[in-house]
Order: C-alpha cells, then structure tokens, then sequence
C-alpha cells in the first residue's frame, strides 16, 4: 500500500526564518574578537554597548533554527519522492546536487581569501579562525570538500581542520540526510515511524555513552539529532494529523524543549551543555511553528518580510561565504585595538554584514543557482504544491 498523499506542504515563511537564521550567525560571527567587560550581574560593567553585545552573543541560536527548518523541507521531501519510483537514486542526486558543488566552490573561494590574508603582516597570524593550509593532512582535504570533516575527526579521535570552521553543522546535516535516505530506503510507509524510533534510540545511545565516558561528539547520537527531528516532527503534525495529534506534537517538542533545558544545567561538560541549548531552542522553535501555521500566508507576504525572505533564498550561500570575511574583518580590527564592545557592535558587526552579504549574492547567482531545483523541473511535478517546499531546500 502507497503512503497517504499528504495535503499542500508549502510552508511560506519559512524563508523568512532561513533570512532570520543567516543575518544573525553572521553577525553572532563577527563578534569572536572583542574585549567585553560587561557582566549582566555587575551594574558598573554595563554600558552602551553592552546589552546588544550580550544580545548578540546569544546568537547562535540560528543554528537550531536552521536544523528545525531543515528537518521540515527533508521530510517534505521524503514525502514527496516515497510514492515514486527510484525515490532513493532521485533523493541521494537531489541532496548531492544541492549541497556539494556550492561546497567545492566555497572551499575554493576560502583557500584563495586565506592566501590574501597571508599577505598582510601579521594578519594571517592573528586571525585564528582561518585554515591552517600548509598543515593540513590528506584526510581534512577530504573531509572538507564531502562535509564529513566533523565526524571523520571524531571516529579517528584527531582535531578537525576545517577550510570554512562554521561547516561543522554541514557535518551533522551530511548525517541527517544519509539516515533519512536510509529510512527512505528500508521503510519509505513508515519514515515517520522510524524517525521517532531512531530520536528513542539516539537518546539512549547518547546518556549511554556519556555515562561509559565513550566519546560520542561530532556524530548524530551526540543529541543533535533532536533538533533535526523537531523539524520532521513539526512536517508530520501539520501535513498528517488531526487537531487531537497536533497537541501530541506540542507536547512531545515541549518535553524536548525541557529535556534540553534539564541538561543545560545537570551536565558538566561546556560541548554537552551547548548540545542541550540546541535541544530547547529546537523544541521551542517547532512550537512555534506549529502555533503560527494559520497565519503563514499573511506572515510571507507582508512587505515587512520581503528583506527576509529575499535573504532567505540565499542563507546557504550567506552561510558558505561570510565566515571567512567577517572573522577576517574582526581579527584585524582587534589587531588595531578596534576591539572594544562599542567598537565591536557598532562597526564590526555591521561591516561585516555589509562586506559579506554582496559576496554571497554574487555565490549565490554564479555558483548556488545553477544546482537548485529549476522552475521547469516543479512545473512537470505531479504534486506542484510538495515539490515547492522540496525545491527550497
């Protein structure tokens, strides 16, 4: 028996949270150098600067958002294509072509700006965050361009060297889709069922292991899974169930938003800690996404919103490109005694923005375009309406 086709997919607005998500990484990004003496607790710390700088910090938060908005378009299309004919060969070309020749090219474009960096005095020097090239062994060269540096280090127990550092959350998506695809494989009737075995099952493997002390970062049973299956959770309630299960919904991602919560504060170690962060930020955030579905027509289409969407279409080349730049234009601000909390939200951050943000609307005409899903190619869908929301990712 074929799966249920499910009713529209499109999920508008989620362009708008991809804008969100990519303006404030990159601004979170360009605050690594900064000699902040505010402390939230110390009145005679806080100053101008200060309270959006603390802001800013906790930016990091669109990483959990992204991971949510990715585990919806996956799992629309892994609804679409588990009613078709070769739906694995057509996912694994799909997933390939979305992600690996924008990474190539970015990889290259990161080992080119390293190059020129190297040649101002010092710079090179003092911007840590920039590929150690001469350095790198054989096994990061590939790592780096298969997305699989992240978890490739963490099996052989090395440090990761990245040619772009922020592609450590490509690593964990590189997982996510490889078990997707496995589960589109093996039980495309019951994909929904299996990621909710699969999210037991990583929780398990992951308290198991931090009870034996078996090192389990960098792969999927870390808990990032958690975030990833948020977003598949959010897809099946709206796409699958009745009013009576969307609650089911909210409530599972409220207990994944306390689970995260919980280990914030019981875990001792910081990358555990941060892991949980993750996990309550997932959690709140697929709430919200289901809270909000009703209005998603009138959110998308406010004139407000244009910026962020227009953003939106473009957060993968803004996240393949800015890293380098807006470390880059902080490292040497701070070499210049540029690195103060003033100096660091009102002139790095927005520069960086501004520098970056047309470099990556140049990556995205040139290099990201070319391999998104073409216009042609959703006209000819027998579902138009999932085909669009399987386009977008």
């Amino acid at each position: 028996m074929q799966p249920r086709v499910p009713a529209d997919g499109r999920y508008h607005s989620l362009d708008i949270w991809r804008g969100i998500g990519c303006l404030i990484l990159v601004a979170y990004h360009s605050t690594f150098y900064c000699d902040s003496v505010f402390r939230l607790t110390q009145p005679s710390t806080w100053t101008v600067a200060g309270f959006p700088l603390m802001f800013l910090r906790m930016l990091w938060v669109g990483v959990p958002i992204f991971a949510v908005v990715s585990g919806y378009c996956i799992a629309a299309s892994v609804d679409s294509l588990r009613r078709k004919p070769h739906s694995l060969s057509n996912y694994v070309v799909r997933r390939a072509r979305r992600i690996y020749p924008p990474l190539w090219a970015a990889c290259g474009l990161a080992i080119v700006f390293t190059f020129a960096v190297s040649l101002i005095p010092g710079a090179f020097e003092h911007t840590k965050q920039l590929p150690r090239i001469a350095s790198m062994p054989y096994s990061s060269w590939f790592g780096n361009f298969t997305a699989s540096e992240l978890w490739l280090s963490s099996l052989f127990s090395t440090e990761p060297n990245y040619l772009i550092k922020n592609t450590w959350t490509l690593g964990y998506e590189e997982q996510y889709y490889i078990l997707a695809g496995l589960m589109l494989a093996i039980s495309p009737k019951w994909f929904f069922g299996s990621t909710a075995v699969l999210s037991v099952s990583v929780l398990v493997v992951r308290h198991v292991g931090l009870g034996l002390g078996v090192p389990v970062k960098g792969f999927f049973f870390d808990g990032n899974w958690l975030t990833f299956a948020a977003g598949i959770l959010v897809y099946h309630s709206l796409l699958h169930q009745n009013a009576r299960g969307r609650v089911l919904s909210l409530c599972i991602l409220f207990a994944i938003a306390c689970y995260g919560l919980a280990g914030k504060f019981l875990h001792e170690v910081e990358f555990d800690q941060h892991i949980s962060e993750y996990i309550f930020v997932a959690g709140l955030f697929g709430m919200l996404l289901i809270g909000i579905r009703r209005w998603d027509d009138s959110i998308a289409k406010a004139r407000i919103m244009a910026p962020l969407v227009w953003f939106g279409r473009r957060s993968f080349s803004i996240y393949l490109t800015h890293f380098p730049i807006v470390v880059t234009i902080s490292s040497l601000m701070s070499m210049y005694d540029w690195s103060t909390e003033t100096t660091v939200v009102f002139i790095a951050v927005p520069l960086g923005l501004i520098i970056s943000l047309p470099v990556a609307t140049w990556f995205h005409i040139a290099v990201e375009r070319p391999f998104m899903n073409s216009a042609r190619e959703k006209a000819r869908s027998p579902q138009p309406n999932m085909r669009m929301v399987e386009a977008k990712c």
